[in-house]
């Protein structure tokens, strides 16, 4: 059977990591739905989420059909449209969400990708679909409103180095950031409002690291995050945004040590925690960000542990809910976050089974 391969051998594909927008915490009795691509069953397992207690409860008709390999998800923040990228089918398939059931209906085609495209993101605003690719640059796609469809964008694909292995918007849509794993690189862009077109900040690309995995902006927008597989085993990356320009500066304290592996970046919705996933080391990490420095330092009781290989982590727009996937056992580890701690504990019933085989995204609805 054909693995996704990223944790194995990170520079090899790039598959997808930084899909999930953030927003303020949401009203708890606003019905809420966690959507998770399972690589190797081509599908979408959708969940609804107690409010009061984070349990996860299958929606109607999941698991829901997909392109092959689904490596990545991302939605519309307030729901509406759904998509994920197919990189073995070389598409994206586009969903349209039941606000009410958390359901999903395909949309009548797929929509063409280059091949090897492997990590998506959709903008804040929800104008805009990117893409990144193995090969190198990131596609840009407009979403027609009324019904989701993408057309891809007027000079699209943008130059970005090669094997895009993770996309990163800030929280207005202005900037996005690529990273890519074989290089090392961060790449830069401004957003065009108008049609979705990528201009370079100036000094991009920055030099990095070794094998990139991941990149989160904070809330804020002040602050970038990357995770780097090959940094002594592991480690993290982090950047004040120059708040005109979209410029990365290295953070005091940065490069940091991590467990083995870190795969995965998520942060509640207030930005006062980065969570980051270790998949060779199976444990969950969590951090305090310092809101003026963008500093950070583990939270008590930190590592925490999740289940075999957790490939992706991801905090309910509640800010309530850590919900981790583990690739090697298909489950999906929960836990309750405490609001002025960041403390983990696990809820009651974790780990979940995920639906599907190799569950490798996760995103938020609601």
């Amino acid at each position: 059977m054909t693995k996704n391969i990223r944790k194995y051998a990170p520079r090899s594909i790039a598959f997808l990591i930084g899909s999930m927008i953030l927003s303020p915490p949401q009203n708890a009795s606003a019905a809420q739905f966690l959507y998770v691509a399972n690589s190797q069953s081509n599908s979408i397992t959708a969940f609804q989420i107690d409010a009061a207690t984070g349990a996860l409860t299958a929606v109607a008709g999941s698991p829901f059909t997909t392109g092959l390999n689904p490596t990545g998800i991302t939605a519309f923040k307030e729901g509406r449209y759904l998509y994920t990228i197919n990189p073995f089918s070389n598409d994206i398939s586009g969903f349209t969400v039941n606000p009410a059931t958390g359901g999903l209906t395909p949309m009548p085609n797929s929509f063409p990708v280059a091949s090897l495209s492997a990590s998506i993101t959709i903008d804040p605003l929800g104008q805009f679909v990117y893409v990144g690719n193995e090969f190198g640059g990131i596609a840009a796609y407009k979403v027609n409103p009324a019904n989701g469809k993408l057309t891809q964008a007027a000079a699209s694909p943008f130059p970005a180095g090669t094997s895009i292995f993770a996309l990163a918007t800030d929280p207005i849509g202005h900037l996005i950031y690529g990273v890519a794993n074989d290089t090392g690189n961060i790449f830069g862009f401004r957003i065009h409002r108008g049609n979705g077109s990528l201009n370079p900040v100036a000094g991009s690309p920055y030099a990095a690291g070794l094998n990139l995995a991941a990149a989160i902006v904070d809330p804020t927008q002040r602050f970038l995050y990357v995770a780097d597989f090959g940094f002594g085993g592991g480690g993290l990356l982090g950047y004040a945004i120059g708040s005109n320009t979209g410029q990365l500066t290295v953070l005091p304290g940065f490069p940091m040590s991590t467990g083995t592996g870190p795969q995965s970046l998520a942060i509640d919705p207030t930005g006062r925690f980065l969570i980051v996933g270790c998949t060779s080391s199976n444990t969950v990490e969590v951090y305090s960000i310092d809101q003026n420095s963008g500093q950070i330092s583990a939270v008590p009781g930190s590592p925490f542990v999740a289940g075999f290989q957790p490939d992706n982590v991801g905090v309910d727009r509640s800010g309530q809910y850590v919900y981790c996937l583990n690739s090697g056992d298909s489950t999906i580890s929960a836990f309750k976050m405490a609001p002025q701690t960041g403390t983990l504990t696990p809820l009651a019933g974790s780990p979940y089974p995920a639906g599907g085989t190799d569950p490798r995204w996760l995103t938020f609805v609601n």
